[in-house]
């Protein structure tokens, strides 16, 4: 065989290799795409709103097809839900004793989606059957 075939071998390779990175490096970059925030209580003698840990948060949207599995507030008053797909979600939080004490429909776009800070008024807290 002679020299052409070979550089017309290795031209034909190189080509390959540089679409397959050109195609590659995006996916390499993409971010996750991810719902944050955190949750406060304005307590009415404290000049700033308190943390409210042991929150549960569940998000519902249609790639779901059902409410997720429950999310708690650190000491913070902060949650995450990791790897969603882009869309529209409803997103719930109960007290302690599974009364619903706040909800809320958001688009969630790709890449990182920040709520909050979220604060509640102290009667909104209160049990409700």
């Amino acid at each position: 065989m002679n020299s052409r075939y070979y550089r017309g071998a290795i031209a034909r390779l190189l080509a390959v290799l540089v679409l397959a990175f050109a195609v590659a490096i995006p996916f390499s970059f993409a971010q996750e795409t991810r719902l944050s925030g955190s949750f406060f209580v304005q307590n009415t003698s404290a000049p700033k709103p308190d943390p409210m840990a042991g929150i549960t948060v569940y998000l519902y949207g249609e790639a779901l097809k059902a409410w997720s599995k429950p999310i708690y507030t650190d000491s913070l008053g902060r949650f995450s839900f990791m790897s969603l797909d882009p869309g529209t979600y409803y997103i719930r939080a109960l007290n302690a004793n599974g009364a619903k004490i706040w909800e809320q429909m958001l688009v969630i776009k790709a890449g990182a989606t920040t709520l909050g800070p979220i604060t509640l008024r102290r009667t909104a807290l209160t049990d409700r059957p």
